[in-house]
């Protein structure tokens, strides 16, 4: 028997198989709306040292180390996905982090 869902299931299949294998993800129907949706980017620096008590103990002006070398790339992630690595960089008084190799 074939339903309106068995055939909805099996266009769907297709149309996303004919879709996306090899496109880009900017020629998806949603890339419209998707590209705008708001993402948090976060730099990965190792503090092995930082414990709970430094946390409450910060203050202006205090140094915080890293465990890394400023030569080291940053892994950058949204969520669980790795996207990329960076350096940081200060461009006109403003902090950046440069991405030096896209994952």
């Amino acid at each position: 028997m074939n339903s309106k869902l068995d055939t909805y299931d099996e266009h769907h299949k297709s149309t996303e198989n004919n879709l996306f294998i090899g496109s880009r993800i900017d020629e998806h129907p949603a890339w419209t709306s998707l590209s705008r949706v708001p993402e948090t980017l976060i730099a990965l620096i190792p503090l092995r040292k930082f414990t709970v008590r430094a946390l409450l103990l910060l203050s202006t002006g205090q140094m915080i180390f890293s465990d890394s070398s400023a030569e080291k790339d940053v892994p950058m992630k949204i969520g669980q996905t790795q996207l990329a690595w960076g350096e940081f960089e200060v461009i006109d008084s403003v902090m950046a982090l440069r991405i030096t190799k896209v994952a």
